[in-house]
């Protein structure tokens, strides 16, 4: 594709959906990353940019940035939500306006790589019957030369590129995230009902489970094509062993959702993880939830009397 070209399409390609809340210090350079893709017609991708009630000025820095860059492409609107709804209905309103048939998904604090677009387009075209493509991301502190890490790792991206009954059932051993560089078809995300919203700020792995229900596996792409930003959050705090609210979310979602979709030992995985949401829950709740000596003890002896531990021990003789 050329970058640009002088007559619009009669409709767009990709449709490039921005999650944005308080990210007026980030989200200009999320969108400045769209404008950058190359070796791709701009006015074959639409943007969409929703704001979730925020209490800086990120509709400002919003506003401004598409007054200046709206003619490049074939649309750029903005949902503003007039109170704060979390990461799953605010998705699901971005989905269901696309129009496009490919629709990538950039949480405002994160970046395309250049060549993001180009390489799943160039992948969807080049494979039939592909519903959702994932790739690697690089995870970065404050910019991106400095970066942490990447993700997938060895073993993850060997899952992902694994037959589906086994993608599904190493996968829900230990999930891992792959959101920032989903890649998915607009018709695939409308057909399962979009994201589950009955879990609050936590879309991507009950959405990979409605997929996986309806035999819709990962695609992937062994490049790099999102760089993920890693903030201050409670999973990342200094001061705290973990996070409390995920943790409950956690275990109503996967006593709820994963142990009827797993089979064989991955049943082994799913009561370690059920164990693990429990004794994160009851540090939290019984003993303060402080990164101390005491409650690193706890949780390490917990470890012991796991199943997968037992199975392990019990396999091994």
């Amino acid at each position: 594709m050329e970058r640009n070209s002088n007559i619009k399409p009669c409709c767009p390609f990709v449709s490039v959906a921005v999650l944005c809340y308080n990210g007026s210090e980030t989200v200009m350079e999320t969108l400045d990353s769209i404008k950058n893709q190359i070796n791709i017609d701009l006015m074959s991708i639409e943007i969409w940019i929703s704001d979730d009630c925020s209490i800086d000025n990120s509709l400002d820095v919003i506003h401004n940035w598409i007054c200046l860059n709206k003619k490049y492409f074939f649309d750029i609107n903005l949902i503003s939500n007039k109170k704060n709804c979390g990461i799953n209905k605010t998705a699901n309103k971005l989905w269901a306006s696309c129009r496009a048939k490919w629709i990538k998904t950039i949480a405002a604090d994160d970046i395309l790589k250049d060549d993001c677009l180009k390489e799943n387009i160039d992948f969807v075209l080049s494979n039939k019957n592909v519903d959702i493509v994932v790739s690697k991301m690089e995870r970065f502190i404050d910019n991106i030369n400095n970066i942490v890490d990447e993700k997938p790792n060895a073993v993850e991206c060997d899952i992902l590129i694994d037959s589906f009954d086994e993608q599904v059932n190493r996968f829900l051993r230990k999930p891992f995230n792959v959101a920032p560089t989903a890649f998915i078809r607009r018709s695939t995300l409308s057909s399962v009902g979009y994201a589950p919203e009955n879990y609050r700020n936590f879309e991507d792995l009950p959405l990979w489970i409605r997929l996986f229900k309806n035999g819709i596996k990962f695609h992937f792409i062994d490049r790099v094509t999102v760089y993920y930003r890693l903030g201050d959050s409670v999973s990342n705090s200094k001061s705290k062993m973990f996070n409390y609210e995920m943790s409950k979310i956690l275990l109503d979602f996967y006593r709820k959702e994963i142990r009827g979709v797993i089979s064989g030992v991955s049943v082994f995985y799913y009561y370690e993880n059920i164990i693990d949401f429990k004794v994160r829950i009851f540090i939290c709740e019984k003993l303060g939830n402080r990164i101390n000596t005491l409650n690193k003890i706890i949780y390490k002896l917990s470890l012991i009397f796991r199943p997968l531990s037992l199975y392990q021990k019990i396999k091994a003789r």
